[in-house]
């Protein structure tokens, strides 16, 4: 039987020999929620006898992994993919799944003629006549960063660095930062380039999440908050500063809506979130850690006022807990000692913007980066959103603001300013598609968004469907039509939140 070895702190079950020598099977469960893996061996039957070593492990995944052909876009073949984070990977394979241990990997993975499989690795061998392919991560990385897709796939060579993966259109995320094989949704291709914001925020993740990661999903804003700054940051290399301050008053406008619809004093509106038994990690997943997990970041280089000499501490910053997980403290004291200035004028004291108080106080930001520098990109914005929301659109003053020169985002802006002005008055919704057809037939799924929002006034399925819902017969009638015709082509999860909407 399984014998524990208090000398060498594991149990030894040879799981071959208890298969062929006594016929029983041993059985795993895993607790939902919980921070690591536990392996229960339970067995009627007392012969199983001891080794030094494993001989397999047996897993199997759910419904969820697996896409049928209608739900690809070639809709011929199936497709498989993992989603790990926040602590899904214990259905995978065995794993102390938590974001504080990290660890390598090698895989050896074998599929039938005509797929390929792909994962995160650092390493790809070229896989065998039948199918086999091999793979090897020799960087520790947390557990819920491990990740394989396999599927119908085709490649093309763009750059030396990054493999990013194009997802099926049912995957429900924006993307997921997998170490060199990032997922992106299918969305990202709009045509224009306009949504290459997300995978700057991506690519960020290689030193902020997975080089350096949140030792648990209480400090996920280690993480986005980062993140964030660093994608702004290199934003502003490539775009500017005015474009930089669009994009992110932008993001500011979606944490007041979050913050709004949840309360100032929802516990999930902390950057430091108490993750007890019963609560998802996932709930962790808002607009908080990504943008008031940003202005904290950005506060802090406030208080240094050199740009490059915080460019220095996040690069040091990065050195010094690379392949480690960390907590807020172990952030805040290397800040602290890397600016011995800061920590004699006691700056994490500071009457109201108190370390403390930002990591553990909900509700709005105390400090809001100046975003001024793109006012020459949303004042026309303002300014359009006033016209079209008056009574009377003056449509010669609508004529001389152009959108046809505009980017993305500042488009994105004067329909936020849209959103939050309506309903329009009687007419103005028509007029304004007659005007600017462009952007109601865009592919570009940001501005797609908004435009439905501001036709159904409220993001992306589950809103829209809520919306629906709420609004009259014909609308609901809409939306149950509309749900079991495009019911295949979406996620099952999706589904399920769907038909928890319909009910």
């Amino acid at each position: 039987m399984p014998v524990y070895r208090p000398s060498e702190g594991c149990i030894h079950i040879d799981a071959l020999s208890c298969l062929r020598n006594t016929g029983i099977t041993i059985y795993n469960s895993a607790e939902p929620r919980r921070d690591s893996l536990e392996v229960s061996v339970r067995t009627s039957r007392p012969s199983c006898q001891l080794i030094e070593r494993i001989e397999s492990i047996l897993y199997s995944v759910f419904q969820v992994c697996w896409l049928e052909p209608e739900q690809t876009a070639g809709k011929v073949k199936p497709f498989f993919y993992t989603q790990g984070q926040a602590v899904l990977n214990r259905s995978f394979f065995p794993c102390a799944d938590t974001p504080s241990v990290k660890i390598t990997y090698s895989a050896t993975i074998k599929v039938p003629h005509g797929l390929v499989a792909v994962m995160s690795a650092s390493q790809w061998h070229e896989p065998s006549a039948d199918g086999e392919f091999r793979f090897t991560m020799d960087k520790p990385i947390p557990s819920y960063l491990i990740a394989l897709a396999i599927g119908d796939l085709e490649s093309a060579e763009i750059g030396p660095r990054c493999d990013i993966l194009i997802m099926p259109p049912s995957f429900p995320f924006g993307g997921m930062e997998n170490p060199c094989l990032t997922f992106v949704t299918p969305c990202l291709l709009a045509g224009d380039h306009s949504l290459v914001d997300v995978l700057i925020h991506e690519i960020s993740h290689s030193w902020f999440g997975n080089l350096v990661t949140n030792a648990d999903w209480g400090e996920f804003w280690l993480n986005e908050g980062f993140t964030m700054y660093a994608q702004r940051r290199i934003t502003t290399m490539i775009f500017g500063h005015a474009y930089m301050c669009l994009e992110a008053a932008t993001g500011r406008a979606l944490l007041r809506q979050h913050i709004d619809t949840t309360g100032e004093e929802h516990p999930l509106n902390k950057l430091r979130v108490k993750i007890e038994p019963g609560v998802d990690p996932d709930d962790t997943y808002n607009e908080t850690p990504y943008e008031k997990g940003f202005c904290f970041v950005s506060y802090l280089a406030h208080l240094v006022g050199d740009q490059k000499r915080f460019d220095d501490f996040l690069k040091a910053y990065v050195e010094k807990f690379k392949f480690q997980s960390v907590v807020a403290e172990d952030m805040l004291n290397f800040y602290l000692g890397y600016f011995p200035e800061l920590k004699q004028q006691d700056v994490a004291n500071k009457p109201g913007l108190e370390f403390e108080h930002w990591l553990n106080v909900p509700g709005w930001p105390r400090f809001l980066p100046d975003l001024s520098p793109g006012d020459e990109l949303m004042k026309p914005a303002n300014d359009l959103a006033n016209l079209w929301s008056s009574p009377e659109v003056d449509l010669e003053k609508v004529k001389q603001i152009d959108i046809s020169l505009w980017k993305t985002y500042q488009t994105v802006y004067f329909l936020d300013r849209l959103l939050e002005k309506s309903p329009l008055p009687s007419g103005n919704m028509v007029l304004l598609e007659k005007t600017y057809p462009k952007v109601s037939k865009t592919k570009n799924s940001e501005l797609r968004l908004r435009w439905t929002q501001i036709i159904g006034k409220q993001k992306y399925t589950l809103p829209i469907y809520r919306a629906l819902w709420a609004s009259s017969e014909t609308a609901r009638k809409l939306a149950l039509s509309t749900f079991q015709d495009t019911k295949k082509q979406l996620h099952i999860n999706v589904q399920n939140y769907v038909s928890k909407i319909l009910m």
